[in-house]
């Protein structure tokens, strides 16, 4: 098994990684930080269609200028917060955003 990181050192990474995203966003619009409600299944279905909104605007609505504005809104999100249903979209949208491969075995987690 890997060796435990100190907690100080994932966030020093995890402020790292988020300074470096912020830096990305362009000045001249905002950053977007999306906060998801639970709520079981309804929850889950309600935000994994704005979330596929958002993955594929030429898919859902029609003009350029609206596919064009989803887009940047959606390159534009910088954190995701989510309980309960609502964490089953955003994990799904995550994976699909950055074509995640198989997740790392619990046992790499658990020491």
């Amino acid at each position: 098994l890997e060796a435990t990181r100190s907690s100080a050192t994932i966030s020093t990474r995890w402020f790292d990684a988020l300074e470096a995203r912020l830096a990305a966003i362009p000045p001249e619009g905002p950053v977007v930080f999306v906060a998801v409600s639970g709520g079981g299944s309804r929850a889950a279905m309600f935000t994994a269609m704005v979330y596929e909104v958002l993955r594929r605007p030429q898919e859902a609505v029609v003009g350029p200028e609206l596919q064009g504005a989803l887009a940047d809104l959606r390159d534009r999100i910088v954190a995701i917060s989510s309980v309960s249903g609502g964490s089953l979209a955003s994990a799904w949208y995550l994976a699909q955003q950055t074509k995640a491969a198989a997740p790392v075995p619990v046992e790499r987690w658990v020491q």
